[in-house]
Order: C-alpha cells, then sequence, then structure tokens
C-alpha cells in the first residue's frame, strides 16, 4: 500500500505511482504565506503610496500576491509603469498571470494583466483589448492616468519563483 511520508524536507509523494512525464519531483517541500512592501515607479521614479495592504501565499514554487495600495503623490512621471520589491525572484520562465484595476470612485476605473519577466523582481502592467495588443504601461500612452494621484489600485498576480 502506498503511503505519504513526512520529514524533515516536506511531503514526500513519491510513493504513488504518477503517469507525468516530465514530472521532476513529488515532494511538497514549501509553505510559507506573509506581507510584503510593494513599490510603483514611473520609469525611474517611485511613486509614493499610502494604505498598502498587500499579501502572499506561497505553495512549492508558485508565488501568489494580492492587496491594495493607494497612490499619495502629485509627481509627473516618464517610462513604464513596473510594480517592484516582489516577495520572490520569479523563474526563468516568462508568464502573464494576475490582473490590477484601479479605482477612482466611479465606474470608469482602469484594468488589465500582468507581465512578470524571467528572473526579476519586477512585474509591469499591461494594457489592450485583447492578447495580440497587450502593451505596456507608459505616461505617454496614459500609465499615469491608469494610477492616478489619490487612486486605489487593487491586484493579484501569480507567478512561478526561482
Amino acid at each position: 500500500m502506498a503511503s505519504v511520508t513526512y520529514g524533515a524536507t516536506g511531503v514526500n509523494f513519491s510513493d504513488y505511482q504518477t503517469p507525468n512525464a516530465g514530472q521532476s519531483s513529488e515532494l511538497f517541500d514549501h509553505y510559507e504565506e506573509g506581507t510584503w512592501t510593494v513599490q510603483m515607479y514611473g520609469g525611474a521614479s517611485q511613486m509614493t503610496l499610502q494604505s498598502i495592504t498587500v499579501k502572499y501565499l506561497k505553495l512549492g514554487r508558485l508565488a501568489f500576491c494580492h492587496g491594495t495600495c493607494r497612490r499619495n503623490d502629485s509627481g509627473s512621471y516618464t517610462g513604464v509603469m513596473t510594480m517592484q520589491n516582489l516577495p520572490f525572484t520569479s523563474s526563468d520562465t516568462v508568464s502573464v498571470g494576475g490582473g490590477w484595476w484601479s479605482d477612482g470612485g466611479s465606474d470608469n476605473g482602469h484594468k488589465g494583466q500582468f507581465y512578470v519577466p524571467s528572473d526579476t523582481g519586477t512585474i509591469y502592467p499591461l494594457h489592450g483589448s485583447t492578447g495580440a495588443t497587450l502593451s505596456r504601461y507608459t505616461t505617454a500612452d496614459g500609465g499615469e492616468s491608469a494610477f492616478p494621484n489619490n487612486e486605489y489600485l487593487y491586484f493579484s498576480v501569480e507567478y512561478t519563483t526561482a
């Protein structure tokens, strides 16, 4: 009879036969949850945020991050918008995972997806009406208007960690 074993290295499921080709591990070796400090940038300049509530859950190599923050400055930014200081470095695999929405207190908020590049702690808010037209927000194409001063940003992003 197959069994699940528990030890210092994690939960081991290797006694169960699995038909998955390419499977490299049957060990569940990490669970963690906590908070982290999100940072938003317009180009190289950091935005001032307040009312920050961000949390993460890490299962094995998968990280799930979600939260809210409010922009609290009247700065003018140029360049690509980024969210930085993720709790874990992303893997060597690029992904598009999760979504965001900014709320200006009416039904005309902005929304989009996230692009998570490989081997980094940075994610990029994307916009576009179809997957083929997704592009990074910059101040030139409305990035600053997508997250203007005093608006809340709600987000959730999933990615594979290094």
